[in-house]
């Protein structure tokens, strides 16, 4: 009897060990200064997943309404697609803040020269799969 129960114990364990995620998820939300804001959606599945049948829905500074943005394009099989925030002017030209490119430029203090140095892991633009513009209240 007493090996009976570990034999069903241990057939227990190896079930739930072996379920899987079978739907998206959200792995990385990041949410720096200015427009630094992004979502990192993560597909668990063997399969390319169609991203038209899913929205993202924003609830802006305790509003009771959300924007809701349809989102567009493929997942591929245990990868990663990233959304970020896209705050262009009305007029669609120029950026009200824009999202953070790896730049990065000062002046050097000793020879008064102006320096622009590249940080990759600082781009978070290049990593954008899509840019969205949500409603701002």
């Amino acid at each position: 009897m007493k090996h009976f129960f570990t034999f069903l114990l241990a057939l227990s364990c190896s079930i739930l060990i072996q379920a899987q995620c079978t739907d998206l998820f959200i792995s990385e939300y990041v949410e720096g200064w200015s427009n630094n804001k992004a979502l990192e959606i993560y597909n668990p599945t063997p399969n390319s997943i169609d991203l038209s049948g899913y929205t993202l829905s924003r609830y802006s500074n305790g509003g009771v309404t959300p924007s809701t943005t349809q989102l567009e394009g493929t997942i591929q099989p245990y990868s990663t697609f990233v959304v970020g925030l896209d705050k262009r002017n009305p007029d669609g030209e120029g950026f009200e803040a824009p999202m953070w490119d790896g730049y990065y430029t000062y002046i050097d203090d000793e020879t008064g020269e102006e320096v622009t140095i590249f940080d990759s892991d600082t781009d978070l633009q290049s990593r954008v799969d899509l840019f969205i513009n949500p409603i701002y209240y």
